[in-house]
């Protein structure tokens, strides 16, 4: 999971760097959500809420799939409409860090399978949606199916 989960927090860092201003941070509001895949809770999920023109928020489900946003390491996200993106993976196969340094994207890439359907990965795929308002209570709830 941590090394599938590598390639999505990389593409966050840059994200987060991308949209840090310096003195000028966002107004942020509290998120939180939960996620559920055929009805159950889904854990160990990661949940990526890319806003229209904002900064991108991110979160990890617990065991019962509940989660809560930060953006730029600060809990919150910024108000507006967003698209969603979870991905959820299980390692196929453990390796050493030495070996998994050696390896291809490729090679890295079948070291894992996600555990929900890969249209959920993608925002602009995953038909997931929510707006944040302005205010101290926003909650998101995700319901994924096969």
């Amino acid at each position: 999971m941590r090394r599938t989960s590598a390639g999505l927090f990389g593409l966050l860092g840059l994200c987060w760097c991308c949209g840090c201003g310096g003195a000028n941070h966002p107004q942020l509001y509290p998120v939180t959500g939960t996620v559920t895949y055929d009805g159950k809770p889904l854990a160990r999920a990661s949940v990526l809420l890319v806003p229209d023109g904002g900064t991108v928020a991110l979160g990890q489900t617990d065991e019962q799939g509940n989660f809560s946003l930060k953006t730029q390491g600060e809990e919150g996200a910024v108000e507006g409409p967003a698209k969603i993106a979870v991905t959820a993976a299980e390692e196929t196969k453990k390796i050493s860090a030495e070996e998994f340094e050696k390896l291809t994207d490729q090679e890295r890439a079948k070291l894992s399978k996600s555990r929900i359907p890969a249209k959920y990965g993608n925002p602009e795929a995953s038909e997931l949606t929510a707006t944040v308002q302005a205010g101290p209570e926003n909650h998101i709830q995700l319901d994924l199916s096969k």
